[in-house]
């Protein structure tokens, strides 16, 4: 039974939804590619990692024992570390061990 007013289908019409449909998907895809690295590029400076110069917490406000140690470099840096021990009498044999665990954090 044919209806009145409908056209017949065209040849081919059955897959020109499918790619339509895939390029609408195509250029949504890129268009949102492009909006997330715009966006990275545009707000790269906040997403880096800036240390603050002050020390907001020392180990001992968590209870742990420590001493100040300065690192020196060879271009000349000093680099402010601690150094934690099990026990506070510990600090200059642990040091002169050569059992030391560095940690680094930050932008170090």
């Amino acid at each position: 039974v044919r209806r009145l007013n409908s056209t017949p289908p065209l040849p081919g019409s059955k897959f020109q939804n499918h790619r339509s449909l895939f390029t609408t998907a195509l250029a949504a895809f890129g268009a949102g590619t492009v909006v997330y690295l715009g966006s990275v590029w545009f707000f790269q400076q906040r997403l880096i990692y800036f240390p603050t110069k002050s020390l907001e917490e020392k180990p001992e406000s968590n209870g742990l024992s420590y001493e100040d140690f300065w690192i020196n470099t060879e271009d000349n840096v000093k680099i402010h570390s601690w150094v934690l021990a099990r026990k506070p009498s510990n600090f200059g044999s642990l040091l002169n061990s050569g059992n030391v665990i560095l940690f680094l954090h930050g932008n170090a």
